[in-house]
């Protein structure tokens, strides 16, 4: 009886455990929101990421403006809190590249989708950004500041690089380049697009730190 006991509790933890393990494999999170040219978009909340034990594989679904005032197309992932951008390890950076100040440049208007990784560094600066809510929560995460893209979804999956001796997604067999080498960014055939965005992006982070300033000084009364 006892036997039978511990039997049932060890299958109910490992399919427990199993359920854990692909609500953190496959998240996509749909964005409804039109954040326009250099706003932010697609706010990916911080309990999106939590569960995943190791790097996460995102892909970022979009289309994009093509008209005259738009011949390149921006999307740079950034903490919620302050809008700093994330180094990101690109998977394909033939058709785009992330640029030295963040923004990844997409080089295809046909283009409907990108991916990248982002590592445990990445989600541990998030979490560590994070800031309290009138409410009593959490606010931290994820979003993208955008130019002539409108996001549509985003999803996040368990990265798991290819056996070693195999290639890796989005890199190259022994002696090339691993995935998501972003070297592509600084090659003479590369250009950044001049998005002339620092200032907008650092007044941003000022509002943000301002807000938390206050939301924590409410706290402590």
């Amino acid at each position: 009886m006892k036997f039978r006991r511990i039997l049932a509790t060890t299958a109910a933890a490992a399919i427990a455990t199993a359920a854990m393990s692909v609500a953190a494999s496959a998240v996509t999170v749909t964005d409804d929101t039109v954040g326009g040219d250099w706003g932010g978009e697609a706010t990916v909340d911080f309990s999106n990421f939590e569960g995943f034990e190791g790097d996460v594989l995102v892909t970022v679904d979009f289309t994009t403006t093509v008209d005259d005032a738009h011949t390149y197309w921006l999307l740079a992932p950034a903490d919620c809190n302050g809008w700093g951008k994330l180094t990101v390890d690109i998977i394909d950076d033939t058709l785009y590249y992330q640029q030295p100040d963040g923004f990844i440049n997409v080089t295809d208007s046909t283009l409907t989708s990108i991916q990248f990784i982002l590592d445990q560094d990445d989600i541990a600066s998030m979490e560590a950004n994070m800031t309290p809510t009138e409410d009593g929560g959490w606010y931290g995460g994820m979003l993208f500041q955008i130019y002539g893209v409108d996001i549509t979804s985003v999803t996040l999956e368990d990265y798991a690089p290819a056996a070693e001796g195999g290639d890796a997604e989005g890199g190259d067999a022994e002696g090339g380049d691993s995935a998501g080498s972003t070297d592509g960014a600084t090659d003479e055939n590369k250009n950044s697009a001049d998005t002339g965005v620092e200032g907008i992006a650092v007044a941003a982070g000022a509002v943000a730190l301002a807000g938390a300033a206050v939301i924590a000084s409410r706290k402590r009364k």
